[in-house]
């Protein structure tokens, strides 16, 4: 039976099937999670494997970066697994790139936050409707992104964007 993931990057980093957080399985490896988190962050755009290799190892010098990545993106398709076995479908291959794919029940909070965003933009007026996707998204919005990547080049920009979003509606 297909369980329904959430995957949190408001406010944290958290992976829920069918309500029960499921952390410990995805986050054995740090750079696994950040695999994940990197490729929902580029919205189903495929991501060439040395923007990947360059994110994720920045100022490795490897002899064989290819082979690595490779083997971070079987361990973390692995450890999906373990959460729901449609999950590691989230990440497809193509010819020398990566990409997150959404599949049925699997809902990302950014890229609900992004659509709420975009529905209420230009609101003056609050009906039921409105007022029930403004009480969603200040649900939705329980902090920065990512807080604990932070550091991360690749989280900053784009943590600061949402939270421009979030402060102008």
């Amino acid at each position: 039976m297909p369980k329904n993931v959430l995957i949190k990057m408001l406010g944290g980093f958290h992976v829920f099937a069918d309500g029960v957080v499921c952390d410990e399985k995805i986050c054995k490896t740090k750079k696994g999670s950040m695999l994940l988190q990197y490729l929902i962050l580029q919205r189903g755009k495929s991501v060439p494997c040395i923007e990947l290799y360059e994110a994720l190892w920045p100022n490795d010098e490897s002899s064989n970066p290819e082979n690595a990545l490779k083997t971070l993106v079987s361990r973390t398709r692995s450890l999906l697994s373990a959460i729901s076995k449609e999950l590691p479908s989230c990440i497809g291959t193509n010819r020398g790139s990566y990409r997150f794919n959404t599949i049925e029940n699997c809902e990302v909070d950014v890229y609900e936050f992004e659509r709420l965003c975009e529905e209420l933009y230009g609101v003056d007026t609050l009906n039921a409707a409105s007022r029930a996707k403004f009480t969603r998204l200040l649900s939705i919005y329980t902090g920065d992104l990512l807080p604990y990547g932070a550091g991360e080049t690749w989280v900053v920009p784009r943590s600061v964007d949402l939270h421009n979003r979030y402060m102008k509606i």
